[in-house]
């Protein structure tokens, strides 16, 4: 399936990964704190499943998330929330891009875009191109 990207799309991710690689130097940690009850575990549950759900619809499926044990599924939902607060974060800061916080993106070249997304690792550029994806209008 071929993506296309407006202008403002595409320099948004120049932007990103001209700011910083990866997209945030920051990254977000998710702690877990105290005793977990029956509406805790739930959630944990809850989340664990859907991230494996979709996980096993990638192709190649995606490996599942393990919460067989108390530490298991710990350390799977900090995983799925850790990652949810980098995507946020990122996405503010497109955000912050957009709306003239960040400068440099509107001067940007093609040829320095095409630098910039050749020069970035491959996860900085899938990390800018699934913030955007998710942050763009259907």
């Amino acid at each position: 399936m071929t993506k296309y990207f407006t202008i403002t799309a595409i320099l948004s991710i120049a932007a990103i990964l001209a700011h910083s690689a990866p997209p945030a130097a920051i990254t977000m940690r998710a702690g877990w704190t105290g005793a977990a009850n029956e509406f805790d575990f739930n959630t944990a549950n809850y989340l664990v499943d859907q991230e494996n759900t979709r996980l096993a619809a990638l192709d190649p499926p995606g490996t599942p998330l393990l919460k067989s044990t108390d530490a298991e599924l710990k350390a799977s939902t900090t995983t799925i929330l850790e990652a949810s607060w980098q995507r946020a974060w990122v996405s503010y800061g497109i955000s912050a891009i957009n709306a003239g916080y960040v400068s440099g993106a509107p001067s940007k070249s093609n040829d320095e875009v095409r630098r910039l997304y050749r020069d970035a690792t491959d996860t900085g550029r899938a990390a800018a191109i699934a913030a955007l994806e998710a942050n763009q209008a259907p």
